[in-house]
């Protein structure tokens, strides 16, 4: 590490960035050396022992002995640059992910990194200026009745809580639903076994919990089916497509089951649990199914002719992929939900993906003029609540792509 720079003091900066006490001094220190690891990390021979023991000894260097706090726990990073971790999942501070980019520079030849010392330095006037510019997403969202009536949910709220009536999480009532939907929710007789959907359109995230106490978070573009009550059913069954994230309420009486079928690709797959976390993207332009848990267990089956087949436990920090067949690896799970927190992160992502992720939440349409750059990969974590324009710069600090926004529509060509 070039200067004097003290690596206790440093962590312990770190820690007080993350709870927003730094002052002007100890920013700046934090900063100098944010700088003057990075030059380290770029001068660092790319050629001794190939590409992997390259980011190898890059994340030795610098991840060896530091700690990520999570949720009022600490995480220990190994010499390896793997977290150990337990059942919480945990947010790295910018400074790890700065350094995982400066990684992918060396060795993938692409990177761009959050940048949380100078979001709006000087260096950002020399990239090109958008002639429009898109708003992020925002709150919003529909519930549809089983007799077809929709009602609008408020975007100045969050969420909205499914009971003997609908109601937003702050307790107010969902005004269309005292004369549009309140006696299909009061339970009684035959209402109960009826359906209803809760649908985000592109541009949208809204959160819902479910009559059993379950709370589900829909990104863009995604919609979860559910029964007005469960109580009588041998199972809690719900349908899902688009990208959902779960928290289960634990029943061990009654099986709280997720069901995504009808994609574009004609994957239908089942998950299975009693109480847990975790997160399925099932967008059907994706040709795959990813479910990643958090906590707790889950059994991931496919479903073909009306059976399931193929049954996978997953583990907390694994993720199944199901496309012809059901794979699973291991993963950070906080990269899978960084969307619930508000944030994009791209882990070696193909643009094609990066940029499917994009159009969702910013509600634009894409057009590629060489569709070669489609699969160059990315590292990069930054906030879905920055305009359009800064998100698109951010990615053109790769230096391999480019883009135009023309109305609704953003052109994608290589640099």
């Amino acid at each position: 590490m070039n200067g004097n720079f003290n690596r206790a003091y440093v962590q312990e900066l770190a820690y007080k960035w993350k709870k927003g006490q730094l002052t002007d001094q100890e920013r700046r220190y934090l900063r100098d050396w944010d700088e003057s690891m990075l030059d380290d990390l770029l001068l660092l021979p790319d050629s001794s022992g190939g590409p992997d023991a390259v980011k190898s000894r890059m994340l030795n260097k610098v991840l060896a002995g530091m700690r990520a706090e999570a949720r009022g726990e600490s995480k220990e990073i190994d010499g390896n640059g793997n977290g150990l971790k337990d059942k919480q999942p945990y947010k790295l501070w910018p400074r790890i992910v700065a350094v995982a980019a400066a990684v992918a520079t060396i060795v993938f030849g692409l990177w761009f990194f959050n940048d949380q010392w100078g979001r709006h330095s000087d260096d950002r006037t020399n990239l090109m200026d958008y002639a429009n510019d898109v708003a992020p997403g925002n709150y919003g969202a529909t519930i549809t009745l089983a007799d077809g009536k929709t009602i609008v949910l408020d975007s100045e709220k969050k969420g909205v809580v499914v009971g003997a009536e609908l109601r937003y999480e702050d307790g107010s009532e969902v005004t269309s639903s005292r004369t549009e939907g309140r006696d299909l929710l009061n339970d009684k007789g035959s209402h109960a076994a009826l359906g209803m959907t809760a649908a985000t359109a592109n541009g949208q995230t809204y959160a819902f919990t479910l009559p059993d106490g379950t709370k589900v978070w829909l990104n863009a573009a995604s919609k979860i089916e559910f029964p007005i009550s469960f109580k009588g059913l041998v199972r809690r069954e719900v349908i899902v497509s688009g990208e959902a994230y779960f928290e289960v309420f634990s029943d061990k009486s009654q099986p709280f089951v997720v069901n995504t079928k009808n994609l574009s690709n004609g994957l239908d797959q089942q998950v299975e649990v009693l109480g847990t976390h975790f997160n399925i993207n099932a967008y059907g332009e994706d040709g795959a199914i990813k479910t990643t848990l958090l906590e707790g267990s889950v059994s991931v089956s496919s479903l073909r002719g009306g059976t399931t087949r193929q049954p996978q436990l997953l583990k907390p920090n694994q993720q199944s992929v199901f496309t012809n067949q059901i794979n699973i690896q291991n993963v950070d799970a906080e990269n899978a939900v960084a969307w619930k927190e508000g944030n994009f992160m791209f882990d070696h992502e193909s643009l094609e993906s990066a940029m499917n992720k994009i159009a969702r939440w910013y509600n634009v349409q894409l057009a590629y003029k060489d569709s070669s750059v489609k699969q160059e990969t990315f590292y990069g974590k930054f906030s879905r609540f920055d305009k359009l324009s800064t998100t698109l710069k951010t990615l053109e600090r790769t230096g391999v792509v480019k883009f135009e926004i023309t109305g609704n529509k953003v052109i994608i060509d290589k640099k």
